[in-house]
Parts: structure tokens; sequence; C-alpha cells
């Protein structure tokens, strides 16, 4: 194999576990904390990440057997058709005190910002046209999760909402 097609599996083995990782990581998040809007935004998001890591292991079965890639087109997902639509100043519903909430979007927040530098820096070092096409597509992708999760973030501290739906709990009050 020539020195591309290694970096290009060393690529593609690195982003099937941080995929992989990050899907393990949105589920742990998602029964951790309360809010059932909360938990269903961190399981959309791991079953994304478990796309992602379907994806780029058929790319990763088209080095290793036919020795070069193979055109993987990509759907666009529910997360980057609802990004667009998000007003600027802030969208979800989060109660202020819910303090692990607002800490749990901040992880996922970090884990996308990882995901998206990993896929920018890898496609500056590959050349070959269908394995930049499925970088370009995986940097998309992952903003527009990022794009989500900082909007929630920044409307937590403003309301007490999440995608417009308030929260509520049907515990009696005492």
């Amino acid at each position: 194999m020539n020195r591309e097609m290694d970096r290009a599996i060393e690529i593609l083995r690195s982003a099937i576990k941080s995929e992989e990782a990050a899907a393990m990581k949105y589920l742990e998040l998602a029964v951790k904390i309360k809010s059932t809007a909360g938990k269903d935004l961190f399981i959309r998001l791991a079953m994304d990440e478990i796309k992602h890591k379907e994806f780029l292991e058929k790319e990763l079965n088209s080095y290793l057997q036919d020795k070069k890639s193979c055109p993987v087109e990509i759907d666009r997902t529910l997360i980057e058709d609802i990004v667009p639509k998000l007003p600027k100043s802030g969208y979800a519903i989060y109660q202020k005190e819910e303090v692990g909430e607002l800490e749990a979007l901040q992880a996922a927040l970090e884990l996308e910002r990882k995901s998206v530098e990993t896929y920018s820096a890898a496609l500056k070092e590959i050349e070959d046209k269908n394995m930049k096409e499925l970088l370009k597509r995986f940097v998309e992708i992952e903003e527009a999760h990022y794009t989500l999760i900082q909007t929630e973030i920044d409307s937590i501290k403003n309301s007490g909402y999440w995608f417009d739906f308030m929260e509520f709990s049907v515990e009696a009050r005492g």
C-alpha cells in the first residue's frame, strides 16, 4: 500500500473509534439527565454517530478489500434539517437550576468541536477525491450537531424550554 492509503486507513480507524465513543457518551448522557426532550436529543445524536460509524466502516472496508476508496453518499440528517431553521437568539428550553443538563450539553459540544477539528485536519492530509468528499460531508454533519448543541446551551441561560416545549413535572407538589 502507498503512504496516502496507509494514512487514509489510519484516519478511518481513528474516526470509527471516535464515532463509537461519541455514540456511547451520548447514550450515557441520555440516561443521566432528567429532561425527556434532552434525552431525545442525545439519543438522536447517538443514532447519528452510529450511522457515521457505519459509513466510515464501509469506506475502510473498501480500502482494505479493493485497495481504493469508494464514493459514499450520506443523506442529510434530521439535525442538519433542523439547524437552518433555528432562530439566531436560541431555542432550547431548560430549567435554569438543572445544571446537570447544561454540563451534559457542554460535554456534547466539546465532542462535536473535536470531531469537526479532527475531520477538518484529516481533510487537509488526504488527496483521494472520494475520501475528501466523505470527510467534507462529515465536517458538515458535525458542524450541524455543534450548532444545535450550542443553540441549546445559549438558550438554557434565558428560558425554561427545550425546542418550544415547556417542561413540567407530573409529581404532586406539597
